[in-house]
């Protein structure tokens, strides 16, 4: 589990090569609200999960997830994961979750665990390539979850780094990541 003080980037991220990229104290006094309404107006931001940081966008801004593929250079054929602050809103993205699926998601989550399912038409094309499958995560952070939880969608992070590189593990990764 992350230390309450743990440190998470608030990157935003305008078309590249431009990059406005600070570090904030989950705790500290609007980073929540801000990073809510970042993320709810078309912005991207870097947030801990529980291994490493992932560059998030809400799933339902298209110009959001653009923008994460073309800051990590990742091509449009690799799918995004999708993190929900809860297993209870599965129902509301997947269909067919098999009884052996939910106790893994009970078991496992929150925390590293990645699931793939097949996905319904509220997951946007956009967000996994046409593909008709979703990763899904529940991240064990805390802030994480209230930040997914105040958007009101789920965020696609794929992990935080230039496609292709190590993913980043502290906060000033992210920032150096280039």
């Amino acid at each position: 589990m992350l230390a309450p003080d743990h440190r998470w980037t608030m990157a935003n991220l305008p078309p590249m090569p431009e990059i406005d990229c600070r570090v904030v104290r989950a705790h500290d006094e609007g980073t929540l609200e801000r990073t809510v309404e970042m993320l709810g107006n078309d912005g991207i931001v870097a947030l801990p999960t529980e291994t490493v940081y992932g560059l998030g966008g809400s799933i339902v801004s298209e110009r959001a997830v653009d923008r994460i593929f073309a800051v990590k250079g990742r091509p449009r054929n690799h799918p995004l994961i999708l993190h929900m602050s809860d297993a209870s809103e599965l129902h509301r993205y997947v269909v067919g979750l098999s009884d052996d699926a939910l106790k893994c998601a009970d078991t496992c989550w929150p925390g590293p665990f990645t699931m793939l399912v097949k996905r319904n038409d509220t997951v946007p094309d956009y967000v996994v390539g046409g593909s008709e499958y979703v990763a899904i995560r529940i991240p064990a952070n805390d802030f994480t979850r209230d930040v997914i939880r105040g958007l009101g969608s789920p965020v696609a992070a794929p992990s935080a780094n230039l496609f292709g590189r190590g993913s980043p593990t502290t906060a000033q990764h992210v920032c150096t990541a280039r």
